[in-house]
């Protein structure tokens, strides 16, 4: 397994650059050690990269379980951003340990579960009951 911390790390440190100019345009004004800024940067070229589930043909499990997969892909890719502004704001206001956990990890994640994840799912199998299968 890659390190991903590493290669988070590359990867904002690449971002930086393109963002400042130093290895192509355009050129964005912001400190290269901004924590909540690095979060997006990462994130944004996450989304990039990102493949998201595609149906062709008649929908199945698969399908379901492929789309359930690219919101908890999605929730992981955006909820660190959030942990970022929770420890800026405590590195600057202070937060209770518990409202940063509470508060700043796993928004998404936390949001979704239950929910379009149970859906999805749920409404393919609905789908399939209506029509016999």
């Amino acid at each position: 397994m890659p390190n991903t911390v590493a290669a988070e790390a590359s990867t904002e440190r690449h971002l930086n650059r393109v963002a400042l100019g130093t290895e192509s345009e355009p050129m964005y004004a912001w400190p290269i050690n901004d924590p909540v800024r690095s979060a997006i940067l990462i994130a944004a070229y996450k989304l990039l990269c990102l493949q998201p589930a595609r149906i062709v043909g008649e929908p199945d499990i698969h399908d379901a379980n492929a789309l359930v997969d690219d919101i908890e892909a999605l929730a992981a890719i955006l909820d660190p951003i959030f942990v970022a502004i929770g420890d800026y704001a405590n590195s600057h206001i202070g937060l209770s340990r518990q409202d940063r956990d509470d508060c700043f990890k796993d928004v998404i994640l936390r949001a979704v579960q239950g929910n379009a994840t149970h859906v999805i799912p749920a409404a393919l199998q609905f789908r399939n009951d209506m029509l016999g299968r």
